[in-house]
């Protein structure tokens, strides 16, 4: 019933008003992850599918991080450049100053290196840094045949005052685990494709709850309607 209700959801999204030209290439383009605000609490690591020749950017402008040093578990096929310089890095040498936003990965020929196991994907960790408060963020890297996004962005959440969150805390805190329970339990269902567009939009909508935002905000800044939100809540009872 639920799996029908997410299809039925989903179909009708194209009865709805068209974006501009513009906006849906942008769409094509960019993905969008929400800004850890000192949590670590992702669901799994995001996947990038990387193709041969082509290569994706991971930006953290948008949420006002810098990068303060990046592993890959698998440099046999995979490139990594930054716009400045950064620890882990071979070309970046030692850094004086930490101020990279954007990370660069492009795939390459498998490489053979001694001691290291053939496989078709690596994890790669990225360590950011905002006004002191580091975030740790996990990203699979997975070969593909075909070019997927070509930015993943971070899109910062902004932060509200005490006096305005602890009203709203205990409730905000029931609904976000609920609604990640929910999630999870969609996707291990196969009710919810987990890199579909729905799913980017749930994220989304959990991270503004994470950062504190009312169930309301977080829907609207997400796009997320309250159907779904209910089928979610009811989904992590």
């Amino acid at each position: 019933m639920l799996s029908r209700f997410f299809s039925i959801l989903i179909a009708s999204s194209f009865l709805l008003p068209s974006f501009s030209i513009e906006s849906a290439i942008a769409s094509d383009m960019v993905k969008t992850i929400p800004a850890h605000n000192g949590s670590t609490k992702q669901l799994q690591p995001v996947q990038i599918p990387l193709a041969t020749g082509s290569g994706i950017s991971i930006n953290f402008t948008s949420s006002g991080e810098t990068i303060q040093k990046v592993w890959l578990d698998n440099p046999s096929f995979v490139t990594i450049d930054a716009d400045s310089c950064l620890d882990g890095l071979p070309s970046s040498g030692n850094c004086r100053s930490k101020d990279a936003s954007i990370i660069y990965l492009r795939r390459i020929n498998d490489l053979s290196i001694p001691g290291l196991p053939k496989t078709n994907q690596s994890l790669l960790t990225i360590v950011t840094e905002n006004q002191g408060q580091k975030n740790v963020y996990l990203f699979r890297i997975v070969k593909a045949n075909t070019p997927s996004k070509l930015v993943f962005e971070v899109i910062g959440n902004p932060r509200r005052s005490i006096s305005q969150t602890l009203p709203s805390t205990e409730p905000t805190v029931i609904t976000t685990a609920r609604i990640t329970n929910g999630f999870k339990r969609a996707i291990s269902q196969n009710l919810l494709s987990e890199d579909g567009v729905l799913a980017e939009k749930i994220n989304l909508f959990i991270g503004y709850l994470e950062s504190g935002q009312s169930k309301g905000e977080a829907a609207q800044k997400a796009g997320l309607s309250q159907p779904i939100i209910h089928k979610l809540e009811a989904l992590g009872r």
